[in-house]
């Protein structure tokens, strides 16, 4: 059997960038025409669910995946209309690897088991193939174009600000929800959510951190097919590293340990945050381990505040589009000046600012982990802020 997956794999690599149905998705999400025109900002509020860790894998997802039901299936057949056929017979063939592999399985699962179990229960209630799930869970991770902040506020405390902007942003506007996450009846963190994708890209846990990703553009040669070559071998998804990472970390420092260190199915920009000064920290990952780590400076004139889009930020020049998202965010983060940023004028004055905010974002998410006592939020996660901004 795993003859046979590497076979598919190869063929995969091999013949990916030829053999597509339908359209090809976009290389790069850019809106050139509106970078200097006025962006809708109404915003919605988002569903919400719980989701326990103790309940069965493929139960866990039950109460969203029948709420957003109609939506996924129009997401999951766009994706699949516009992926190479070589790589839909890959997941049908490692689909059925896993079947065999996970029938009458108890016990403490490894990460590979547990996903494949959550997808074939997402899989039950939609009546789909489960590696139509699989598939579009593992394409999600692809296209994901965003800003992330880290900041120091006007009061000395740490500030993590996000912009989740993606291709297929009309459809994935409809599966935004709001989930917090338990394990035996103890509230572990929060995130912001898109029906039917089981990875985590915007979290906080509450007193302890915050953690948003950015996908990360390199040159890698066969990136897709070593992608699933790890992903087969072992190795976390991003997504699937930061759920990993808010369910068992305890402090900042061992997050950051976490997402530095552990293997990974593709590079990837990993943004964390703390509760006290000088606690955040941009990760550019290399598959293997950490490239770079940009750490926030209090005490500096330049780095009080970090941002990061999708590409390197020792590169220079990025490519235009991205090097104005990040020039138009830091542009606006030193007018206001950390002598007067909030967790409000964050938002209106930089995540939403035609260029960061574009017709391609999904939502904005702010965060502040710290527990304050008496701290008025939107939602009660023990004081500390999570709010988020759903546009229409």
């Amino acid at each position: 059997m795993k003859a046979i997956l590497f076979a598919l794999l190869l063929l995969c690599v091999s013949q990916g960038r030829h053999q597509t149905r339908g359209i090809q998705m976009p290389n790069e999400y850019i809106v050139k025409d509106l970078i200097h025109e006025s962006v809708g900002i109404e915003t919605l509020e988002t569903p919400h669910f719980n989701i326990y860790f103790n309940h069965n894998p493929t139960t866990r997802w039950d109460h969203p995946i029948m709420y957003f039901k109609s939506h996924i299936l129009v997401v999951q057949k766009t994706i699949l209309d516009n992926v190479p056929g070589i790589l839909e017979k890959f997941f049908w063939g490692f689909s059925k690897f896993m079947e065999f592999r996970t029938q009458g399985m108890n016990g403490k699962l490894s990460l590979i088991d547990e996903n494949f179990l959550e997808h074939k229960g997402i899989s039950e209630i939609l009546g789909i193939p489960t590696h139509h799930v699989m598939l579009t869970n593992f394409a999600y991770e692809l296209f994901a174009y965003c800003t992330s902040i880290v900041a120091h506020d006007k009061n000395g405390e740490i500030i993590h600000a996000r912009n989740m902007d993606y291709p297929l942003y009309q459809s994935m506007q409809n599966l935004t929800y709001t989930a917090d996450f338990f394990d035996n009846g103890e509230f572990l963190f929060r995130s912001t959510m898109f029906a039917g994708y089981t990875g985590v890209f915007t979290a906080m846990k509450p007193g302890k951190f915050a953690i948003s990703i950015n996908e990360r553009h390199t040159k890698t040669a066969m990136g897709i097919g070593v992608n699933i070559l790890r992903f087969i071998t072992g190795s976390y998804s991003p997504a699937s590293l930061l759920k990993h990472t808010c369910r068992y970390a305890q402090s900042y420092n061992e997050a950051k340990e976490i997402l530095s260190k552990y293997p990974l199915t593709a590079p990837v920009y990993l943004i964390v945050s703390g509760t006290e000064v000088d606690q955040g920290a941009i990760i550019s990952r290399d598959r293997s381990g950490a490239a770079d780590i940009w750490l926030i400076n209090n005490h500096s004139t330049a780095d009080w505040v970090i941002v990061q889009t999708n590409y390197d930020h020792w590169i220079k020049p990025s490519p235009a589009s991205d090097k104005e998202r990040a020039n138009t965010a830091y542009h606006h983060l030193k007018n206001i000046g950390r002598s007067e940023l909030d967790k409000e004028n964050i938002v209106t004055d930089v995540l939403q600012i035609p260029q960061i905010l574009n017709r391609g974002t999904i939502y904005s998410t702010v965060m502040q982990a710290k527990i304050t006592t008496g701290h008025s939020t939107d939602v009660d996660v023990g004081g500390a802020y999570f709010k988020n901004y759903r546009y229409q």
